[in-house]
């Protein structure tokens, strides 16, 4: 079954996106697996926007296969998405409250970017420096919208499948040493990789459980140049 549903994966993505081919579709596979709760793999070098024509027949096809569904919408941190989430009923409810989650708090936060950037009179890099930094300084004092990043980020390490979940947005996150945490096949520029606080210890040493399940779920593909994931931990100081 499982040479036959990634199979199905694979034709659901764009031809121009053929260099990332390989390495978006495992990130869907895992995500049918149940191995991750759910991913967003066309982002940076493979954006698509999910309200283009490309998008909405992308997401039409992703959802004829059974275990998976996708939808588009305000799922990331900025702008808009397409997330793809297993659909086991002992999880289903749960992730789609997660994305309710992201969704309700993305709503409140551009709102409040909005007046922002609207009492400043922001208009992109024409306005003045000093306009744009005093906008963010309010930003960052403004306590609700503190509140919403940091519901974005932690709801999105959920949805995500991270062993840890973190608040990337919180004061002084980047200034103490982190765990980096990678699992990756190189050559086929595929990674799944994530954070943890260097007091995440039971995170850490169950992400080797999580690289056992990765391999012998890319195994049963029986793809020579997938058998054997690299997991990589690395301290990252600031």
């Amino acid at each position: 079954m499982e040479k036959q549903v990634f199979e199905k994966i694979l034709a659901c993505i764009p031809a121009n996106l053929k260099k990332y081919k390989m390495s978006i579709a495992l990130n869907i596979y895992l995500t049918w697996c149940g191995i991750r709760t759910g991913c967003i793999p066309f982002d940076s070098n493979t954006y698509i926007d999910p309200h283009t024509p490309l998008g909405k027949e992308c997401i039409t096809q992703i959802n004829k296969i059974d275990g998976i569904h996708a939808i588009g919408g305000p799922y990331y941190d900025v702008g808009v998405c397409i997330v793809i989430y297993n659909t086991n009923p002992e999880n289903k409810s749960k992730t789609e409250l997660v994305l309710k989650a992201i969704a309700t708090a993305r709503s409140i936060s551009d709102k409040i970017v909005e007046d922002e950037v609207s009492k400043n009179g922001i208009n992109g890099f024409k306005t003045s420096l000093k306009k744009r930094q005093q906008a963010w300084k309010n930003l960052g004092q403004n306590k609700t919208y503190k509140k919403q990043k940091t519901q974005i980020h932690l709801n999105m390490g959920k949805l995500l499948g991270y062993q840890c979940q973190v608040d990337l947005s919180a004061p002084g996150f980047y200034d103490s040493p982190l765990y980096s945490i990678t699992y990756e096949i190189p050559k086929l520029l595929w990674s799944f990789g994530f954070w943890c606080p260097q007091s995440s210890k039971q995170e850490i040493s169950e992400c080797i459980a999580k690289l056992n399940d990765i391999t012998a779920a890319f195994e049963k593909l029986e793809i020579p140049e997938i058998r054997q994931p690299e997991l990589k931990i690395q301290i990252v100081y600031p």
